[in-house]
């Protein structure tokens, strides 16, 4: 657990400071943040997930697309293979505020966002 809070009137800031992702841990144990998972033929497809940012609490959502070949698992986004199990695969992925409120000193080439990116760390397993 983390005492930092929200700040809907935060600045954007490019930040991955570890007590967001573990605020962001707390609003998946509160169920803030929803996680579904979707599987196709036994493989896992995509992880979705919606709720509010850790760092600004707007709402934003991500998508995660693991890609894998049997037991052994590639990261989308260029991370080293990791060998688990088909029945439960453990996922480890960055993601970005994506909000569409306006966060004062955004660069106008950051289209959406605080600057927030925190970790989601899931085990999922097929129905």
């Amino acid at each position: 657990m983390t005492d930092l809070q929200p700040d809907g009137d935060a600045a954007w800031e490019p930040t991955r400071a570890r007590g967001w992702t573990e605020r962001a841990f707390d609003l998946f144990d509160a169920g803030d943040i929803e996680v579904r998972d979707f599987w196709a033929d036994g493989q896992l497809v995509t992880v979705v997930g919606s709720g509010p940012c850790p760092r600004c609490g707007h709402d934003h959502a991500f998508e995660h697309n693991p890609t894998g070949v049997g037991n052994v698992v590639f990261d989308v986004l260029g991370g080293a293979p990791v060998l688990v199990p088909t029945e439960v695969r453990r996922l480890d992925f960055p993601v970005e505020c994506n909000c569409d409120q306006r966060h004062e000193g955004r660069p106008t080439s950051v289209p959406e966002g605080c600057g927030l990116t925190y970790r989601v760390k899931l085990e999922v397993a097929p129905p």
